[in-house]
């Protein structure tokens, strides 16, 4: 898959990549758009951000994609739903000499189903900053380049409102989105 890296000279970089693997509890996820965030991303791409000091790294954590294949024990999304915060490289983890900068500037992404896991008895990822904001959207629709200004944070709210972020069509992904509506 292709993804959008930021090198440890703090370049972007458009590069192949190995497609991720899924678990059990998790689905894969094709991403079809990734914002940019105002503060996360642009201090990533300085070199600037305070918590994060691993490069190179997999750039982008506000995505939105639709699910193309889910693992055994996954309970909660079902393929052609829309999800959002798919990550390329689960944050924490590395893949292929890069660090997770969550990966939403990807081809593939992955997300977790923390419902079924906390209901099979592990709840470690019950108050994850991740985890919590991987959804499915409410009414399925998908997003254009520019002229959309939705925040992906706000996908999952059944009242999208236009926010502080701009919605980029990803680098990575080639051929436009089927409406599925």
């Amino acid at each position: 898959m292709k993804g959008l890296v930021v090198t440890a000279g703090h370049a972007l970089e458009l590069r192949e990549i190995g497609d991720p693997r899924i678990g059990p509890y998790e689905a894969l996820v094709r991403i079809r758009a990734c914002g940019i965030c105002g503060t996360t991303d642009r201090e990533l791409i300085k070199g600037t951000q305070p918590y994060h000091a691993a490069y190179p790294c997999l750039l982008g954590h506000e995505a939105v994609g639709q699910v193309v294949e889910t693992g055994t024990r996954v309970r909660s999304f079902r393929a052609g739903d829309w999800v959002t915060r798919p990550v390329g490289i689960w944050p924490g983890e590395s893949r292929d000499g890069l660090a997770s900068a969550w990966g939403g500037f990807a081809t593939l992404g992955v997300v977790r189903d923390r419902v079924a896991m906390q209901a099979d008895g592990d709840a470690s990822l019950a108050g994850d900053y991740t985890a919590l904001r991987q959804n499915r959207i409410a009414a399925p629709f998908y997003l254009q380049a520019l002229g959309e200004n939705f925040g992906i944070g706000n996908l999952g709210r059944q009242d999208p409102y236009p926010a502080d972020y701009f919605t980029v069509t990803n680098p990575a992904y080639t051929s436009a989105p089927t409406n599925t509506a």
